[in-house]
């Protein structure tokens, strides 16, 4: 039977072992599984979207229910959907958002790139985002798809969002090379298919859809197709532009917009403001550069196109900007004709232009400027009524001479540390265009500070300007002011210390020497002449002057350098002074040898014979050597000095001095050596090098005792720490090896050998090291089965030992 103090002990072990061991086996990252995305959603901390894993577990949550109302989404990747290593049927995205979950918070794609996407094919809202009442801003498409499954129909389309409600935002993206494709038929109610949206209820601002093309191969009247929008009601599109082309036999199709309506819904305003159109638009009616239709009180202001239009049922049908403009105002708009690439059909097919405001453009450079300057007209207007830049400026492409308004740059000239501009200002900004030519007149002219001369620019400028940067003004010192810069000469400094120079001076002498190549023009790693202080007179009581460096007639480089000539005391008697550590001159004298030493003019030589030799070491030292070697020089000897003989501590007299061993400490506790003795065993390890040379950071090898006994009533003796058999270095160590008591006694249960416990318990260390191996990081189901198994083989074992330890 068990006592009742041993049950408790025990019972109480088992449990905390049990507590541990649930702790050791449950995998770190169980939660992960499904993936997860990190972020708390705050404008500071957004929700992270790291990869397509990510991306479509924010998709689900969407389409489940959750809005994202007021939160945060940033990309924090490029994503390659075509790299997607769990992919969605044949490689289809279904869209973020539904009619009845939508999205209402801010997706900001950090200008990363979404690339090879396909949607569409399953029927329903086709884009990245189905339905967005939020924001969606600052992303970059490739090579992005829709097209129509078999069979299934397209309701609205676009790559950024299907349907973008009243209060969506859609902002900074750029869709490059983007494929749209349907041939189903045409379904029932209006519907739109575009390259940024289908159908646009909100705000689409600063977007463009870049090459690709779009196109419908069946008469599909009620779906409404354009370069940006499908259609848009109550919405506003502004500062977007499109190059794609579009083949459709559908009607109502624009470069910017299909159908830009207001009427019939209740929305007091739909606008198109600030675009422009270069692809070719093709349909079977209601076609237009710019819009097809723009009716019901629609605006359509500041825009232009320069495609080829072309209608199906009759050229008569086609308009350079607009087809349709019944009850629509169209102001400052403008066709680009001539050329083949450019529309000569009527800049309005259907209803009327007010007076002025729509405008033919020839393709000319002198046109061209024009309307450039006719679009910042009106840009630099709105601008200043509405108080900041919500337009964006024109300027003309360099390769096909047409308005653009490409990204702003801004080129900063600072004046630099040491001038400013000759304004007197120290910095000055230029605002221009990605792509546009580096115009030399921007550069301001600076004033160098005194003690400088104006040199150049940091960096070269550049032909062509395609990104924002700074220019910082350099120069060069001339600290004495003599028009030569400081790296054409070389700064020499003459020193004199206890003495005068020939003009009864002592301040020092800073001299420039010009530095000139063979070709005699100036030159940093030139050559010059120098010339050097003469006569110079010493103070009263010194004598004998010398230079620290002799002088050169001639230097090269432009690296200051100080010369000194100093005058030193004459001293008519010097002392020499032996001294010995840890020794005897001779077996019992330890006294200092002082030598007398004259010295003419400051200096003396020291005879070799009156170096003390035949020292003897005292018990316990060895190795015996100067601090500094004895001075037998010519003139070596220029005042007192001291020389000590030091003999090196040899704690354990085997001639090794103790700086080149390793002194280690044995010691144990509760038990005795292999040879029944208890005192300390003390070994000093030799320290040599990869030479065998004796060396203070050495190493060597350290025998470490062995079979040692417990005393009785003690067990499980171990190291306090581990020695090793190299040791390396020569601070000193001690390791202690100690017995532990032990704590089971010798009661009426049987208890198991230390070998027995010592075996049962490395089994178990196994079995549990092997399952922790198998748990670890667990990433599919077959790794959680084996861990469950691992799980239930630990317990089983548990159990096992508990039975033992309460038999």
């Amino acid at each position: 039977m068990l006592k009742s103090n041993d049950f408790k002990s025990k019972k109480i072990l088992f449990t905390l072992f049990m507590f541990l061991a649930t702790f050791i086996l449950l995998p770190t990252n169980i939660y992960a599984l499904n993936g997860t995305i990190s972020g708390s959603g705050s404008q500071t901390d957004p929700y992270l979207i790291e990869d397509i894993i990510d991306l479509k577990t924010f998709r689900d949550n969407v389409n489940s229910g959750e809005s994202y109302n007021g939160k945060y989404i940033k990309l924090k990747n490029d994503i390659d959907m075509s790299m997607d290593a769990n992919p969605d049927a044949l490689l289809i995205w279904t869209a973020i958002g539904t009619s009845s979950n939508v999205f209402k918070g801010t997706f900001d794609g950090d200008n990363h790139t979404i690339s090879n996407m396909t949607t569409g094919v399953n029927g329903g809202n086709a884009g990245l985002f189905g339905y967005n009442s939020g924001t969606i801003k600052n992303i970059k498409f490739n090579n992005c798809k829709i097209s129509e499954g078999s069979g299934r129909t397209i309701t609205d389309g676009g790559i950024v969002a299907a349907k973008n409600n009243a209060s969506g935002v859609i902002y900074n993206i750029v869709a490059n090379n983007t494929i749209i494709n349907v041939s189903s038929g045409s379904g029932s109610g209006y519907h739109g298919l575009g390259g940024i949206v289908g159908y646009n209820l909100g705000t689409i601002d600063s977007c463009a859809n870049i090459g690709g093309s779009i196109t419908s191969t069946t008469n599909m009247n009620y779906k409404r197709i354009g370069g940006i929008a499908g259609q848009s009601k109550g919405g506003v599109i502004r500062n977007s532009f499109n190059t794609a082309n579009i083949d459709a036999k559908s009607s109502t199709v624009g470069g910017i917009v299909g159908d830009n309506n207001v009427s019939g819904d209740g929305y007091s305003r739909t606008i198109i403001e600030n675009c422009y159109n270069w692809g070719a638009i093709k349909g079977h009616a209601q076609v237009g550069g710019v819009a097809g239709e723009n009716t019901g009180g629609a605006y359509l202001k500041n825009s232009y196109n320069a495609g080829k239009t072309t209608a199906i049922y009759g050229p008569s049908y086609a308009g350079n900007i607009v087809r349709n403009n019944t009850n629509g105002t169209i102001k400052n708009a403008f066709g680009i004709v001539g050329g083949t690439d450019n529309s000569t059909s009527s800049l309005v097919g259907y209803g009327s232009c007010e007076a002025g405001q729509c405008h033919k453009v020839q393709n000319n450079s002198t046109e061209l400027e024009e309307l450039k300057n006719s679009l910042n007209a009106w840009v630099d207007a709105e601008n200043a009524k509405a108080g900041k830049d919500v337009y964006k400026h024109w300027y003309i492409d360099y390769i096909t001479g047409y308005p653009i308004f490409a990204p702003s740059v801004t080129i900063t000239f600072n004046a630099g540390a040491h001038g400013k501009f000759s304004d007197n200002k120290t910095s000055k900004t230029i605002t221009t265009y990605k792509g546009s030519s580096w115009d030399n007149t921007w550069e301001p002219s600076v004033v160098a500070d005194d003690g400088w001369i104006a040199y150049k620019w940091d960096k070269q400028f550049p032909s062509e300007v395609n990104e924002s940067a700074t220019y910082t003004y350099t120069y060069l010192r001339d600290e004495n002011k003599d028009q030569i810069p400081d790296i054409y000469q070389k700064k020499v400094t003459f020193k004199i210390v206890n003495g005068l120079w020939e003009d009864n001076t002592r301040t020092d002498k800073v001299v420039y020497v010009t530095l000139r190549d063979e070709n005699e023009n100036y030159s940093e790693t030139g050559s010059g002449n120098l010339i050097i202080p003469q006569n110079m007179k010493a103070d009263y009581g010194y004598s004998y002057g010398a230079w620290d460096v002799i002088p050169q007639s001639i230097v090269s480089g432009n690296d200051p350098v100080t010369y000194t000539y100093a005058y030193r005391y004459v001293l008519s008697r010097a002392t020499v002074t032996f001294k010995i550590k840890n020794g005897t001159w001779d077996g019992t004298n330890k006294d200092d040898k002082i030598i007398p030493i004259t010295l003419f003019d400051g200096k003396a030589t020291l005879d070799q014979s009156l170096i003390p030799t035949g020292m003897i070491n005292d018990e316990g030292y060895t190795a015996g050597a100067w601090d500094i070697i004895p001075n037998t020089d010519d003139n070596g000897i220029t005042g007192d000095v001291i020389y000590t003989y030091t003999y090196l501590r040899d704690e354990n007299k085997d001639q090794i001095p103790d700086i080149y061993q390793k002194k280690v400490t044995f010691k144990i506790v509760n038990g005795l050596w292999e040879d029944n003795t208890r005192t300390d065993k003390v070994v000093y390890v030799t320290l040599r090098d990869e030479n065998e040379n004796y060396s203070e950071t050495g190493s060597g090898n350290l025998i470490i005792p062995q079979n040692m006994k417990a005393d009785e009533g003690f067990v499980d003796g171990a190291w306090d720490v581990i020695p090793q058999s190299i040791v390396t270095g020569n601070n000193p160590v001690t390791y202690t090896y100690k017995f532990i008591e032990n704590i089971y006694g010798t009661g009426e249960e049987e208890i198991p050998s230390d070998d027995k416990d010592k075996e049962e318990n490395s089994n178990l260390d196994n079995d549990q090291g092997e399952k922790s191996e198998n748990i670890k990081n667990p990433q599919t189901l077959d790794n959680i089965i084996v861990w469950i198994l691992c799980l239930l083989m630990s317990s089983l074992s548990l159990i096992s030992l508990r039975k033992k330890l309460f038999k």
